[in-house]
Parts: structure tokens; sequence; C-alpha cells
């Protein structure tokens, strides 16, 4: 017997599914242009992110270089180099002039596309525009706060800081132009920007490229910002990055090649090369010192340095290999023998005629005897015959060369609570005036 209710109700069924027909393929269609869309965008997003990251790598060495060079190249000199240093980050043979021999290095590609019946995009690539942005930074010796180059102090503890539309930052103030010279901070900047833009392009003070256009991405719904007159699919995204390095007392300096380097002390040759007589003074004498005060003292044959005609110890000489660590020293290893000590005073004494010298180390004695250096101080110095010091205790100076901030292993095992212990040495090391300094990259 067949149920006729459910004939009628299949019969209901049959007639309904027509309207249904297609909904899915709707759908589906749907989804994959919003999903090209997003796709197309997220590729042209890639391509900004590249480039940004290119131009901060640029800026952190450039930026690192111009405080570097504060104390010994000249506020312009330092400038250069700077420059110099984010050119040279897109010359993939490091020459300036003449055509790259390498790849094809650049801050992101440089590409127009053209519009066609007032539509941004529709006109295609324009085959003939595309290059990679080679930056060009400018000086900026008035120290304007837009500039690429700029010198002022950072304020620390801030977090993620942004720059306003004037490029002023809470993080970091600006010098005045007649103290810039004397800052303990340097910023360097590029951008990649819309041509209206009023400080980008400032002669002699702002530089930047062009935006960086779309090509993946004028299929997604992005439309013009109302009111602003900014439509992304003509104007191209605009591409900031700025790096700011910072001054701190030096935890390490070294030796250079053969001995010769920031702290330019005599040279021999036994018992091995490149070592030499690095003089350490007590952490209280130098102390005492006011910036500007001078200071003579030379050697007795048992490593020992004292004040000519006096007895009294104010300091000794320390056997350097490589370089010098913050607390990464101590008598039992460092400090010459005997023997050591009279093969190195012979050589060094017919060496150092006229030595400059811009750091010594400062020493002080720990709870358990231990000699261990604390820092690095800024001096001008000279040692004539026999090894007869003089030295002029000079402001806190940045070092151009052989010196970092960089905590050695040494001095976290060290620190209070540490396996090695020594109470007060970062609060000596803390206390030190008249510092040498070294560069890092703050921001």
């Amino acid at each position: 017997m067949i149920d006729t209710r459910d004939n009628k109700l299949a019969k209901r069924n049959l007639r309904r599914a027509p309207k249904n027909q297609g909904t899915v393929l709707v759908q589906v269609a749907l989804f994959l242009t919003v999903w090209a869309a997003l796709a197309a965008l997220s590729v042209d997003m890639a391509r900004v992110r590249s480039a940004r990251e290119a131009m901060q790598n640029a800026l952190d060495h450039a930026a690192l270089e111009g405080l570097r060079g504060r104390d010994v190249q000249g506020e312009q000199g330092r400038r250069e180099v700077a420059a110099r240093a984010i050119r040279l980050a897109f010359d993939a043979d490091l020459v300036e002039a003449g055509l790259d021999s390498g790849p094809p290095l650049g801050a992101g590609a440089v590409v127009e596309v053209g519009e066609l019946a007032g539509i941004p995009g529709a006109g295609g690539l324009q085959p003939e525009t595309i290059a990679l942005w080679k930056p060009e930074p400018v000086l900026n010796l008035e120290n304007q706060t837009f500039g690429d180059l700029v010198a002022g102090t950072f304020q620390e503890g801030l977090g993620t800081v942004l720059e306003a539309a004037d490029y002023s930052r809470a993080d970091f103030a600006v010098a005045d132009p007649e103290f810039a010279e004397q800052a303990p901070a340097f910023l360097a900047r590029l951008r990649r920007t819309r041509p209206d833009q009023p400080l980008d392009r400032v002669p002699a003070i702002s530089s930047a490229g062009p935006t960086l256009s779309l090509l993946f991405g004028f299929g997604a719904l992005l439309q013009p910002v109302p009111g602003s007159g900014f439509d992304i699919k003509r104007d191209g995204v605009t591409v900031r990055a700025a790096s700011i390095a910072s001054s701190t007392k030096a935890l390490a300096a070294a030796l250079g090649p053969a001995g010769r380097g920031l702290l330019q002390v005599s040279l021999v040759d036994e018992p091995s090369p490149g070592v030499g007589l690095v003089p350490a003074i007590d952490f209280e004498v130098w102390q005492s010192l006011s910036i500007g005060d001078s200071l003579s003292f030379e050697s007795s044959s048992d490593g020992s340095l004292q004040e000519p005609g006096s007895s009294a110890l104010i300091g000794n000489l320390w056997l350097a290999s490589g370089g010098l660590a913050v607390a990464d020293s101590s008598a039992a290893s460092d400090l010459p023998s005997p023997s050591e000590l009279g093969v190195l005073l012979d050589s060094a004494d017919a060496a150092a005629g006229g030595a400059g010298l811009r750091a010594l180390a400062i020493q002080r004695t720990a709870v358990d005897g231990t000699v261990e250096i604390v820092g690095f101080g800024a001096v001008q110095a000279s040692a004539g015959p026999n090894l007869l010091w003089s030295l002029v205790k000079l402001e806190p100076s940045i070092a151009g060369e052989r010196v970092s901030a960089h905590v050695p292993p040494a001095w976290l095992a060290l620190e209070p609570g540490g396996p090695l212990e020594r109470p007060g040495l970062t609060a000596d090391h803390a206390a030190l005036n008249g510092a040498l300094l070294a560069p890092i990259l703050a921001r």
C-alpha cells in the first residue's frame, strides 16, 4: 500500500529544489573574489615590510657610525660618514662611483602604474619606470627635527614611540644646533613619501623617495579617505624608518691589530705578537681628578705606577693581549710577572716615545684583594722615555672604534648574587666620571 502522504512530500521537495540550485557556487565565487583581493593586498604589504626592513638595517648602522664619530671626526665629518653608510648599504660592490657590479640592492622598488579613464592602476605597469630606490640622505647641519640626520638626547624607558607628523618624538630631544656636536645620541632617518609633504624634501635638511606603489592590491576594495584627497591606489604607500644610537659607559675595550688601536700602548714582539702594557690607575685617584686636571706617573720595576718623586702607588701596568673587559681581569692572570715585565719594559720603552693614549683602564681592589678593571677613562696622554706618562682628564668621550657597551659574560657572573660576586663593582662602574663611552643602538 502506498503512503500518499510521503508521495506528496516528495513532490513538494522536487518543486522547491530548482530555487536552491547554484547558491553554493555564487557563495564560493564571492569568497574567492574577496580572498584573491586580500591575497593580492598581502603581497603588496609584504613588499612594504621588506622595503622598511632594508631601510631600517641601513639606518641602524648609520646611527651608530654617526655617534661613533662625534669626538673624532667633527660635526660635518660624522654626518658625512653616516650618510655614506646609508648609501653603501644599497651599493652591491661598495664602490659609490659607477654602476654596481653585484646583485641589485635598494630600499624597495620604484614602479609607476598608469591610470586609464581616471581609474588608478587601470593603465598597467610602466616598464620603463621600474627601478630600485637608492637613498641619498643629506647632512642637516642645521639639526632640524625633521632632517635626515639629527643629534640629540635619547629618553629611555618610554616603550614604543611613534613619530608625529612633524617628526618630533617623545623619546628624542633634538639638540640646539650650537650644541649638536656634544649631543649624546644620534638619529638617522629614511622615508618614502608623497611629493606634497612639505618637510620631506627641504634642500640640505631632508630627503625622501617616492611612495611604494601597489602592484597587486588594485583589486582590493580600498577606497579614497573621505575629505583627505588621499587614494592609496593612486598615491601609493608611505614608508618611514628611523634609528637612534645613544652613548653609554664602555664595558669593554680592545687593542687593535698588532696592538695598535684605541688603547695605543707601547708595542712589543715578545713574548707574543700583539701583547702590550696598558696603564690602569686606581678608581679613587681617577675620581679625585676634575675634568681638565693633569696627572703624571711612571712605572717601577714591579709594574706598579706611582707619581714621580713619590712612593705612593696609584695603579698598575696590565698585560693586554687582544683586549680588556670590565670586571673580566684579575691580578693573578693579567698583571705581568717580573720576568715578563723585564722583556716588556725594555721593548715598550724603545717604542713608547710620543705614543698617544685616548683612554686608560680604571682599576679597583675588591674585598678579597683581587684587582679588577671597572671601566675606562677618557684622556689625552702621551708616554715619554722610561714610560713616564703625562695625561689630562677629558669630558666623557665617545671612542671612535674598538670599544663595546655589550655586557661581557664575566660581568654577568660578577653581578651581586652571581657565582663570583664582587660587592660594589657595578656601583663603581656606574659612578665612574670622565668615562670612555661606547655607542649602542637604543631604538
